[in-house]
């Protein structure tokens, strides 16, 4: 059975209920997932195209907020970068995720 990707989900939105929404989509559709940025979530599983659905009703018109997802290579070994102070544990969900 293949790995399970992992994807980056990035949003612009209009509303604090907007990302309220994305965040019970999120926790509800997976237990892997990594939120310590306003607007970004990195979550593992599905597709990038099956987020897009989950999330798409959360912005029902052109203009109420924006959406895009991007699957991430974690073959590599050089996955990510950070210039940020993050806590302990989201630096070790990133080292043992990512």
């Amino acid at each position: 059975m293949a790995e399970e990707a992992y994807f980056g989900i990035a949003i612009e939105i209009s509303t604090e209920l907007q990302r309220r929404q994305v965040q019970d989509v999120i926790k509800r559709n997976t237990d892997a997932w990594w939120h310590e940025m306003p607007d970004f979530w990195l979550v593992k599983g599905k597709s990038a195209e099956a987020w897009r659905g989950l999330l798409g009703s959360i912005f029902p018109t052109v203009g109420s907020g924006k959406l895009i997802v991007v699957k991430i290579d974690t073959a590599s070994s050089d996955t990510w970068a950070s210039r940020a102070k993050f806590t302990d544990s989201a630096l070790r969900w990133l080292n043992e995720n990512l």
